[in-house]
């Protein structure tokens, strides 16, 4: 008897095979289980593996397992792009730091131009906090005038503000000095390891203020040509303090801004006749 055309050999469909689903592979109806490296598991993870349950009913649907250490994963860092050292900070930073060390001409023996360095440092102490404190206190005992007292002791009342402002500051930024600066500052505390802000320069710009502004009255005696002569030996110092390698450029930068700051802030706490007199009158008493 002949088989049937649809049986006859080599003309019927044969087995029939598993077909791709979504990628993956169904078992065939015999229950072999299949293993298949797919391109790309469900995850998106190259070099993951599809695994097919064993059974008959054609079910067996695959399972993504992927490997501990799975091929093709990049481990490369983070792009330039997001480094702190890349971002607007970062390279302000990075061209203040630069900008700094060529302009730090006096900084040392090795310097372009290390015999400015005593002129520079002679414009430091005339923006040193000792000396102003001590010429206010010499200037208001011999006062030829009350208004030359009363402007005297607010500016000793500017000074000591000065002080406590920089000081809170650079013990809040903590930011160190330019690697090339010479500890053999005059006079310095604990604080004045840090760089930020610079002291003399806010200072500077702080008396340069008061002085322009005529504040109390007491500007009538600075007029003229001492104007101009107390705008240059302020920014005089502020560019001292980069020479020398003290300071970096934004913290002379933020100091003139921070001693502008300040003198309008003690020309509001600006005080009186009477409250000075009083304060003279404490002062003899003791």
């Amino acid at each position: 008897m002949a088989p049937p055309a649809g049986r006859r050999r080599g003309i019927g469909p044969g087995p029939r095979r598993s077909r791709p689903v979504g990628g993956a592979f169904i078992a065939d109806p015999r229950g072999v289980a299949v293993t298949r490296s797919l391109p790309r598991s469900s995850s998106g993870v190259p070099g993951s593996r599809a695994r097919v349950s064993r059974g008959g009913d054609g079910g067996g649907a695959m399972e993504p397992r992927s490997r501990g250490t799975q091929r093709g994963v990049s481990h490369r860092p983070l792009d330039a792009e997001g480094t702190p050292e890349s971002s607007l900070l970062g390279r302000l930073v990075a061209w203040d730091v630069a900008l700094t060390s060529r302009l730090a001409v006096c900084a040392g023996v090795g310097s372009k131009w290390p015999s400015g360095r005593p002129l520079m440092k002679l414009i430091e102490v005339s923006g040193h906090g000792i000396p102003w404190l001590a010429g206010g206190l010499l200037c208001t005992y011999l006062g030829h005038s009350a208004v030359q007292r009363h402007w005297w002791i607010n500016i000793l009342f500017a000074l000591l503000l000065d002080l406590a402002m920089v000081g809170t500051v650079k013990a809040v930024v903590r930011r160190p000095r330019p690697s090339h600066n010479c500890m053999d500052m005059f006079a310095t505390v604990s604080v004045d390891q840090y760089s930020f802000p610079s002291g003399h320069a806010t200072r500077a710009a702080m008396l340069a203020v008061l002085a322009f502004s005529g504040a109390g009255g007491g500007a009538g005696w600075i007029g003229g040509l001492g104007w101009w002569l107390v705008l240059a030996w302020a920014l005089a110092v502020g560019l001292s303090r980069v020479m020398l390698g003290r300071h970096h450029v934004s913290d002379v930068a933020c100091g003139l801004v921070q001693g502008w700051l300040q003198a309008w802030l003690v020309e509001v706490m600006w005080l009186s006749a009477t409250t000075c007199q009083m304060l003279l009158q404490y002062v003899h008493w003791i």
